[in-house]
């Protein structure tokens, strides 16, 4: 097996034929590409080929000899990519991830969400669109959007941020305060981010309202599984620092095991969870 060190394979001189050429590498026996980035652009395209190709890993950074000519906020979108990833910044509400475009049979950089605002369909909603831009300016950069282009523009986005409790200092790992333990918090008001992630947060803290009122032991899930190792990030992590956190395999303990492929490796950790989970009560 051979290992590239060093590749950038994000270059656009690649574009012609990346693809083809990526796709012969496991078969050349290739198994293992480094893409690094050099400068913001490069490390969001370098983690954009990791999310596709599976041999492919990213490193983000700046290249010494471009520090000099850094722009303000660079180091703080690298920073973001670095602990994030790509989707932190690179097309957020425009994830195309699941999709094939028919015409193609490939998925698309990025895809809109209209979610429908009205029982005659005449009002969509850009769904994820928080903004600082100007008014103006959004109704040039939209109507850029071909099947935007001809439309009305009822009102414009504004940027929002939820807010959240200070959860590692006042709740526990079972959604409940800690100086009054009869009163659980739910949601993304805990720190759980994502609508997954607070769904599956407010079931358990309902089970454990429900378990508190019967008499019983709170629920906490194995750290083995996501919401378990969330129940314990929300509970655990430093109060001057926490800041909302979603799923991420990076939350969960390693397997005793090493592997090497992202895909196999993270199928073995949601084995382990779902191993966990069928020894726990949930009741």
């Amino acid at each position: 097996m051979y290992f590239d060190t060093h590749a950038h394979y994000d270059d656009n001189r690649f574009d012609s034929d990346r693809d083809e050429l990526l796709s012969a590498m496991p078969d050349s026996g290739v198994g293992c590409i480094l893409v690094p980035g050099c400068d913001v652009k490069s490390s969001e395209n370098a983690l954009a080929l990791a999310e596709r190709w599976d041999f492919i890993y990213a490193a983000v950074g700046i290249h010494p000899e471009d520090m000099g000519g850094m722009q303000e906020g660079d180091l703080e979108r690298i920073e973001a990519l670095a602990k994030r990833g790509a989707d932190a910044i690179r097309y957020g509400p425009m994830k195309p991830v699941g999709l094939t475009d028919p015409a193609t049979g490939r998925r698309p950089g990025a895809n809109l969400q209209l979610r429908k605002e009205n029982s005659a369909g005449t009002l969509l909603n850009l769904v994820g669109f928080q903004t600082n831009l100007k008014f103006g300016e959004q109704k040039r950069v939209f109507s850029m959007i071909p099947a935007l282009e001809n439309a009305e523009f009822v009102r414009y986005g504004v940027m929002h941020r939820n807010t959240f409790l200070d959860s590692p200092r006042v709740l526990r790992a079972d959604f409940s305060v800690k100086d009054r333990p009869e009163l659980f918090f739910a949601g993304q008001i805990t720190g759980t981010e994502g609508y997954m992630e607070s769904a599956a947060g407010g079931i358990i803290a309902g089970i454990n309202a429900a378990r508190r009122l019967r008499g019983r032991g709170t629920l906490v899930l194995p750290r083995e599984t996501m919401i378990g190792a969330l129940q314990r990030y929300i509970s655990d992590a430093t109060p001057k620092t926490f800041q909302p956190m979603g799923a991420a395999f990076g939350l969960l303990p390693p397997l005793d095991e090493k592997i090497r492929d992202k895909r196999e490796r993270y199928a073995a950790l949601a084995e382990r969870s779902l191993e966990l989970l069928a020894l726990t009560d949930t009741q």
